[in-house]
């Protein structure tokens, strides 16, 4: 449920880059910031000196600048997300600890 969940959160962007709507920052606090806090800032967030990767996930501007590897996420289109990806193991299996639970 967790990558479908950031599945649906990426397809809502607007591929155009333009503010979130009330209904998508509501749906992007409630359901997608707590995963990505729990799982992902330990490594990927301004809690830590340098972030893995050059990669931080806890700013709509991080996310979409992304990290060494480029941008984490291409608005429109979460199959083509870095992010979603990662959370599938494509290449490499984020979180490290495994599989987000369905």
């Amino acid at each position: 449920m967790a990558g479908a969940i950031l599945g649906i959160a990426l397809a809502a962007a607007p591929s155009s880059l333009a503010a979130p709507s009330a209904e998508q920052l509501e749906f992007f606090e409630s359901k997608v910031r707590p995963l990505l806090a729990e799982h992902c800032y330990a490594c990927h967030s301004a809690k830590i000196e340098t972030p893995f990767a050059g990669l931080r996930l806890d700013s709509r501007e991080a996310i979409l600048q992304g990290g060494d590897s480029g941008p984490a996420i291409v608005p429109g289109s979460p199959a083509q997300s870095r992010v979603i990806k990662a959370l599938r193991g494509e290449p490499v299996l984020m979180p490290p600890g495994g599989r987000l639970p369905d």
